[in-house]
């Protein structure tokens, strides 16, 4: 029985901070060649007489003023942010920027305002400047590899459907006011109707009806200011259920008891005995659909997951107390009525803004577009913006595969929400043939990665198999097995969030609730998977109970850490781990699991970059430490802190272990270890000390070895142009996890973390959780 507090551990004020160090070489990278620079200086020299003429033409026939907007192509090598100032050297004018954003990965967009601004650009290119241009602008030169006029993206096929248009943000008000006022008189003139609708910061985002001909499409897509036109998608629910009788108890709230509390953005939930006495101020009917196109069938197959799932499949599952419903809404059958993402956005916003005491919402719909490679979904933009601003946390559905496009098997739209648990669905049980076997992905479940290699789903649980399906509630209150899909697993994870939310005696942080649902999950079945090929399936895997998330037993030890990351990064020196776990070679052994959940820093206008900010966690061994004075002979310039740790190395790194076998036998012991992208707000590692391989193993686990965390923020070129040219400060939060765990079962692991705690005058607090709550139980 796990019943030892988990331990929220503080930094020890400047003891732990580490300031910023600089470092690094100023020479040039490889690619930085002379013949490099003639051979780009040549092609963007011809791109600025393009780009000329483009002036002249507007000024002969009395064109727009706004901005031209060019793409400019990087070199291959020349992606990183230590690049990106060199490249802005190039096309920024003193305060002015003229880098709004990214297109592709290596695609970045330039607004030039006149022909002034392109003659000052293209002066950097003069033959007789080129062999005298510094270090700098040589690298940014050689960078630059093309310049081309921008064209928006625009989808094929968009007659007769309602068209989605975004405008570009140019980075200045004036501008995206004008910009503005010129779309909505083009509109006008083409007799199209037009609504201006909030995404999400930074994205400027139009409806526009679908009374439309190519001939306005084509007007609309070669404005200045339109970076593309698309379909409008459309937000869909999926699998109903038919009816099937059993028995099983109504559960009845108690009196004067503190539930947890869900929001529910589905279609509504109908009045059976189960449900009603569990739903808070009755259906919020926030679409404003009349009552003809009212369908509970749905919404009230998720409601009976959120309350009774553990009930209804005779497992603890969850572990999760029922829970008091908001529910909101929002969508339909299709057959009654087609919802537009944009629709649905509103409706969304509407609907956390009537009800801000809800913390934790449940989204069990989604799009049938597969998401891409290059670019983040507006309708992920608009859940993240969400989000932030409201401090919620949405638990969203991967999808359903269309079983007519077995091979479209990818997470659709929204889905690629960054700040959002996406859950996929794995099978519970085996019944025939055409079933996949039990914790492996679910037949129907769409799969990772999301753009930028983003590992989605987060998480996944039980949702049913092609034949073996699970159970729930018709909208005329029987129990039906009929069920199956992303829509039914997913309020399992919404249960356990919001009954997380609530038993967690403090303020709402979704970084700590996310962080502690991932930390807790495993993988029931990895039979023939990769790491990589387990991460696009199954995310970091299927939740523990709700008990083992908040509490430890006398093998394993679990602290929680939030380091403020405002002054600097941060070197925690001599975190505990159990001197007792010691084998007889001498070296350490163990399980050592940590979960990093960011709330990263978010730019719309970015591409493929939207996420700007990362964590890096080290966990690493060391020998002592050395004091180095500043500014004395012999330390290096750029040293700021003076306490070194002395042969550190970070036991977590991917190159210490061997990747393990895929047999069956071994699949609870196999090794996570994070992949290799960087910008993720959520990466797992679990390692098993005794699979490092042997040389590392030998020179980093030895018992005299002390253990250290260090954590680094690292920023991308947008937030730290923003804070260089407007002043802008902003910085991101995370919460870290890290358990260790003694698989001899010594018994002593948790008494003497607790013990090292308190020797290195760290303060730390038991995870408060608020009591178990009542229910009463009535024969249904």
């Amino acid at each position: 029985m796990k019943n030892l507090p988990i331990q929220f551990v503080q930094t020890r004020g400047e003891r732990d901070v580490f300031l910023k160090e600089g470092g690094g070489s100023d020479e040039l990278p490889k690619w930085v060649t002379d013949a490099a620079i003639e051979r780009n200086a040549s092609v963007m020299r011809a791109s600025f007489q393009v780009l000329e003429q483009e002036f002249d033409r507007r000024v002969e026939r009395n064109e727009s003023d706004l901005p031209i907007l060019a793409v400019a192509t990087l070199h291959e090598k020349a992606t990183a942010k230590s690049y990106r100032g060199n490249v802005r050297q190039i096309f920024d004018n003193k305060n002015k920027r003229n880098v709004i954003g990214m297109s592709k990965q290596r695609e970045i967009i330039v607004k030039i305002d006149s022909k002034a601004d392109l003659q000052r650009i293209s002066s950097n290119y003069n033959a007789d400047k080129i062999s005298t241009l510094g270090k700098v602008k040589r690298c940014g030169v050689a960078a630059v590899v093309g310049l081309d006029l921008f064209h928006a993206q625009v989808e094929d096929n968009l007659i007769g459907h309602p068209l989605k248009v975004r405008l570009v943000d140019y980075l200045d008000g004036q501008l995206n006011e004008k910009s503005e006022q010129q779309f909505l008189q083009v509109c006008r003139e083409c007799q199209l109707e037009v609504r201006k609708v909030e995404y999400a910061r930074g994205v400027r985002m139009f409806s526009v009806s679908s009374g439309h001909n190519q001939d306005n499409i084509h007007r609309i897509a070669t404005m200045d200011s339109v970076i593309s036109v698309k379909k409008m998608p459309y937000i869909e629910l999926s699998i109903s259920p038919e009816p099937y009788n059993t028995e099983l108890d109504v559960k009845q709230p108690v009196v004067g008891e503190h539930y947890p509390l869900v929001g529910l953005l589905d279609s509504g939930i109908a009045d059976i005995p189960h449900l009603s006495p569990w739903i808070q101020g009755g259906n919020q009917n926030i679409a404003n659909f009349d009552e003809n196109d009212l369908n509970f069938r749905h919404g009230t197959a998720v409601a009976g997951i959120l309350n009774y799932g553990d009930e209804l499949e005779q497992s603890e599952w969850t572990g999760c107390s029922p829970m008091k419903i908001v529910s909101c809404i929002v969508n339909t059958t299709p057959d009654n009525a087609m919802v537009q993402e944009i629709e649905m956005i509103e409706h969304i916003r509407s609907a956390i803004e009537a009800n801000p005491n809800v913390r934790v919402w449940n989204l069990s719909q989604g799009s049938t577009f597969e998401v891409k490679d290059d670019s983040f979904s507006d309708f992920a933009m608009a859940l993240d913006d969400m989000q932030k601003a409201y401090n919620v946390l949405f638990c969203k559905s991967a999808g359903n595969i269309d079983r007519a496009k077995p091979n479209e098997d990818r997470i659709t739209l929204g889905a690629d929400s960054v700040l959002s648990l996406v859950v996929g669905s794995i099978a519970d049980r085996f019944e025939a043939e055409g079933d996949v076997p039990v914790g492996q992905r679910s037949p129907f479940s769409r799969k990772g990665p999301g753009p930028e290699c983003l590992v989605k789903p987060d998480l996944v649980h039980f949702g049913g198999n092609r034949h073996a399906k699970i159970h729930s509630f018709t909208e005329v209150g029987y129990q039906c097995n009929v069920l199956s899909g992303t829509s039914f697993s997913t309020p399992r994870v919404s249960s356990l969030a919001a009954n997380l939310a609530q038993r967690i005696d403090k303020d709402f942080d979704s970084t700590l609730i996310k962080a502690l649902l991932v930390h807790g999950a495993s993988y029931l079945n990895t039979e023939g998977l990769d790491n990589i090929s387990l991460l696009n399936e199954q995310g970091y895997g299927l939740p523990t109970n709700l008990n083992a998330m908040l509490n430890n037993d006398s093998d394993e030890f679990t602290m929680i850490w939030q380091p403020s990351l405002d002054m600097g990064d941060a070197q925690i020196q001599d975190i505990p781990f159990p001197s007792s776990m010691v084998g007889d070679d001498g070296l350490y052994y163990g399980e050592i699991i940590v979960t990093v959940v960011t709330d990263p820093i978010l730019k719309s206008g970015e591409g493929t970059e939207y996420c700007q900010s990362d964590v890096e966690v080290l966990l690493q061994t060391y020998d002592d430490i050395l004091y180095m004075p500043l500014n004395a002979i012999g330390t290096p310039r750029y040293y700021r802190n003076s306490d070194r740790l002395v042969n550190p190395q970070n036991i977590l790194a991917k190159g210490n272990y061997s990747e393990g076998s895929k047999r069956s036998a071994e699949w609870e012991e196999r090794t996570l270890i994070e992949t290799a992208y960087k910008y993720q707000p959520v990466k797992k590692f679990h390692v098993n000390l005794e699979k490092m391989t042997p040389r590392p193993r030998e020179n980093f686990l030895s018992a005299n070895k002390r253990w250290c965390l260090s954590v680094k923020a690292l920023y991308r070129d947008a937030v730290v142009t923003e804070r260089d040219y407007d002043g802008v400060v902003e910085h991101t939060r995370a919460t870290i996890i890290i358990t260790i765990r003694d698989p001899k079962h010594r018994g002593v692991a948790y008494s003497e973390c607790l013990a090292s705690l308190n020797q290195h005058n760290f303060v730390h607090s038991n995870l408060e959780i608020r009591q178990r709550i009542d229910i009463e139980n009535e024969n249904g």
